[in-house]
């Protein structure tokens, strides 16, 4: 999962690889912004519901999803329990027959939970699903915190480089080797080289001698 280019594939891929170890017919991913404390659910496959709608203001669990982020422990309910919890109004879209869901924590802090459920069969899940749902998770968390964080990286990357691009002024990036990783267009107004041209130069030769001998 790891290789997936973006973050919908990598729910797919998620999806795949747990329908390889248990029923994943019901399935859903559910991400956790702790900060405005909202739950989104990010990927949903079910037979019934479309989807789910966006939790606001989670302060205490008020659905399944929430107890199992909230409380950071897995859930496991059979059918009796969430009839009754159907009753106190803590289920959110139609009443399954079994429900199984584990929290997605990174370095203690909780991002988001994976479910599975089943709306016709009250069996279908053990204790033995419970943990290999409950082992996954650390990987299935670390592959989405990785997937989000290289996504934001590129999308400040491309708001940059569309703000350098706009300049007048040259911009331009070296690494720690005086090699240049980047200059903007503006530079062949400023002082006639392509960026390709400027690019090859070295250091040395794109300043005055003082202020290279300053700058090494």
């Amino acid at each position: 999962v790891h290789h997936a280019e973006n973050l919908d594939e990598l729910y797919r891929r998620i999806h795949s690889s747990l329908g390889f170890l248990m029923d994943t017919t019901n399935f859903f991913i559910a991400l956790y912004d702790s900060l405005k404390k909202t739950i989104s659910f990010e990927y949903f496959v079910d037979q019934f519901d479309k989807a789910l709608p966006r939790i606001e203001d989670l302060l205490e669990p008020n659905s399944l999803t929430g107890e199992v982020i909230i409380k950071n422990r897995p859930l496991f309910l059979d059918r009796d329990m969430l009839l009754e919890r159907a009753r106190n109004k803590k289920i959110v879209g139609t009443t399954p027959q079994i429900w199984l869901g584990v929290p997605l924590v990174i370095k203690d802090e909780v991002i988001g939970a994976v479910a599975v459920q089943s709306y016709e069969n009250a069996d279908l899940y053990d204790m033995n699903d419970l943990n290999i749902l409950t082992t996954v998770s650390d990987q299935v968390a670390i592959a989405i915190h990785r997937r989000r964080a290289e996504d934001a990286l590129r999308e400040s990357e491309a708001r940059y480089r569309l703000l350098t691009d706009s300049l007048s002024d040259v911009v331009w990036i070296r690494d720690m080797s005086f090699n240049l990783t980047y200059v903007s267009p503006s530079v062949e107004a400023q002082t006639g080289f392509t960026v390709e041209e400027k690019m090859n130069q070295s250091l040395e030769q794109g300043m005055p001698s003082e202020s290279y001998a300053r700058i090494v």
